[in-house]
């Protein structure tokens, strides 16, 4: 009777060992849990990459819409490269508070 229990303690002990090493290896191995987790978090945050491109790609496709449309197309080139049509003039003013700002660089410190 006393042998029947020493074997039972041993096999629960080896069970419990082979059962331990199964668990770590299922949490802590290359394709464990914990790397699932990690490729989850990726995947998360490859797709919020992906959602912004393709606003992105939304947007410069309307852009390109727009500028198919001369209207628009002349709008642009006058905006960003300052073209202006034959007769128009181009007016620059400046702002009063840069030029009190900005000094003379052309007086003397007092005193001197």
């Amino acid at each position: 009777m006393k042998k029947v229990k020493q074997k039972t303690k041993v096999f629960y002990l080896v069970a419990l060992v082979i059962f331990t090493f199964f668990g770590l290896i299922t949490f802590f191995g290359d394709d464990g849990l914990l790397k699932l987790r990690k490729l989850y978090a990726l995947r998360n945050q490859v797709q919020k990459e992906n959602q912004a491109l393709y606003l992105n790609n939304q947007r410069l496709g309307r852009e390109m819409n727009q500028l198919k449309e001369p209207f628009h197309t002349e709008r642009l080139i006058r905006e960003k490269l300052g073209y202006l049509k034959s007769g128009e003039y181009l007016l620059i003013l400046e702002n009063k508070n840069e030029s009190q700002a900005a000094p003379n660089s052309g007086s003397t410190p007092s005193g001197v």
